[in-house]
């Protein structure tokens, strides 16, 4: 299978032939949700769903926990109209009871649900704590806490989406993937914390299970797992962001292993599946393909492109039969594919792919999503290849006059590098392949803001990604409005 070196060295081989002669380029918040949906699930408890009989403040009973135990912070997420996911990680040598609260402001003068839930020990070490807060109002800005009777978390904002069909008129997406700490800083999740932006679609890559430059080793069982989720989320900007804005969050394939696909070893797959449910705000634990209900403007269809993924097909049957009953009965004004891996895909001076995964490998499969979109109000969001691109979905992305049946904004990646030499080769890529519009490995976030009439992706690039406090500039700008399907920059 080719993996991102092989792609890296068919990219020099490209940048050869530019030289020599080739092809000319082309011309270049808020809604309603439902309960996400998962499938191919691994078994783990439930979160917490005690609704108190009156929202009168709750002791929790005696423990040793401070405010030091919360040192991996707070999260939120799976959001739907009354409900969210809190999560947050208290250290504890036993079982220690915990106090959630939601309130309308960060005084906490006006709780709308509180309960109580457990933290655990886990793998030698504390097991992440979350409780489901329901009842909410839909549409809603919320705080939320954890207390201890001697130690109290960070506090976190969240937000609910709009009442079931509502005539949802905005939503603001923070869009991005893939944050390596062995090659930058979270300056982008500085900035993503202080955006303004409902939603957070995290699509893979949150940790790297090869990353040892913690002194980790490389991960393979659910202690190895546990502990890269740790040093991850111990980073301050990467914790704001998590307490700034409620997350919907997918996997590529770092979570598990490099390039995995369906072959991968079952038990390492699922320990490693169980670390990642256990360390995000998702209400199941869903290692495959959800969807999520903004009001009527977005339906989001988060797809899982590695766990089924063969020669013969990147989504499997039950996740297509799933992705076509989604698409086909969605009345939403946008349909949005988020895809860990790109849709439209890329090539060298030859014509052939230069991913030997996801889409690329299975063209068949990218004719059929171009198939479902076709007729549509649909656009695509991706990630992996640590770099940002704007590019046309077709079912065959060489042939020009293949209708363009929606665009595809690729998130620049947080701090994964796109690798130094390659970066001036990267402009190469449009030479060959008409259906790229743009491409910039800086690295940062995409901001996606959906109205009725547009879908607007703004890059934001770090300027220096070595550095946690580096500027954090816009990039470019490409839009899409209803009733056409190529995007246009601004």
């Amino acid at each position: 299978m080719t993996d991102r070196r092989t792609f890296l060295a068919s990219l020099g081989a490209l940048g050869l032939a530019a030289c020599t002669g080739g092809a000319t380029p082309e011309s270049a918040p808020s809604s309603t949700g439902t309960t996400p949906t998962s499938s191919g699930a691994p078994s783990t408890a439930a979160p917490a769903t005690t609704q108190p009989p009156g929202l009168e403040p709750l002791t929790p009973a005696p423990s040793d926990l401070t405010d030091a135990s919360f040192d991996l912070g707070v999260a939120s997420g799976d959001p739907t109209e009354s409900s969210v996911v809190l999560w947050t990680h208290a250290r504890t040598d036993v079982d220690a009871e915990l106090v959630w609260e939601v309130a309308t402001d960060d005084t906490f003068s006006t709780l709308v649900a509180t309960g109580r839930v457990m933290a655990t020990p886990l793998v030698g070490d504390a097991a992440p704590t979350k409780a489901v807060a329901e009842g909410l109002s839909s549409e809603a800005t919320l705080w939320y806490r954890f207390r201890a009777s001697d130690g109290t978390s960070p506090v976190g904002r969240t937000r609910t989406l709009p009442a079931t069909q509502a005539a949802a008129e905005r939503v603001r997406l923070a869009v991005s993937s893939c944050q390596s700490r062995a090659t930058g800083a979270y300056a982008a999740h500085r900035d993503l914390a202080a955006a303004e932006v409902d939603l957070v679609v995290w699509i893979g890559d949150y940790i790297y299970e090869n990353d040892t430059s913690d002194g980790l080793g490389v991960a393979s069982d659910l202690a190895g797992y546990v502990a890269h989720y740790q040093a991850v989320k111990a980073d301050p900007a990467l914790q704001a962001a998590h307490a700034a804005h409620p997350w919907f969050i997918g996997t590529d394939d770092h979570e598990v292993v490099n390039d995995y696909d369906a072959s991968v070893d079952p038990a390492r797959r699922d320990a490693a599946l169980r670390a990642w449910a256990a360390y995000q705000p998702v209400a199941e634990a869903p290692r495959r393909w959800r969807s999520l209900r903004i009001g009527d403007l977005v339906d989001l269809a988060l797809l899982d492109t590695r766990s089924d993924a063969t020669a013969a097909t990147v989504l499997g049957d039950d996740q297509w039969a799933w992705l076509e009953e989604h698409l086909t009965t969605s009345s939403a004004r946008w349909q949005a594919i988020a895809s860990p891996t790109i849709v439209a895909g890329l090539f060298d001076h030859r014509g052939d792919p230069l991913l030997g995964y996801g889409w690329d490998r299975t063209p068949t499969d990218r004719a059929r999503l171009a198939g479902l979109l076709e007729r549509r109000d649909a656009f695509v969001v991706s990630g992996d290849l640590h770099t940002s691109m704007v590019l046309d979905v077709r079912a065959d992305p060489l042939d020009p006059s293949a209708a363009t049946v929606a665009p595809e904004f690729m998130a620049p990646a947080i701090s994964s590098a796109f690798p130094a030499d390659y970066a001036p080769l990267a402009p190469l890529l449009a030479i060959v392949n008409p259906q790229l519009r743009q491409i910039d490995p800086t690295n940062g976030w995409m901001l996606v803001d959906v109205s009725r009439d547009e879908v607007v992706a703004t890059h934001r690039f770090v300027t220096d990604v070595t550095d946690p406090a580096s500027a954090v500039v816009a990039g470019p700008t490409f839009a899409v409005t209803a009733g056409d399907t190529v995007p246009v920059e601004r």
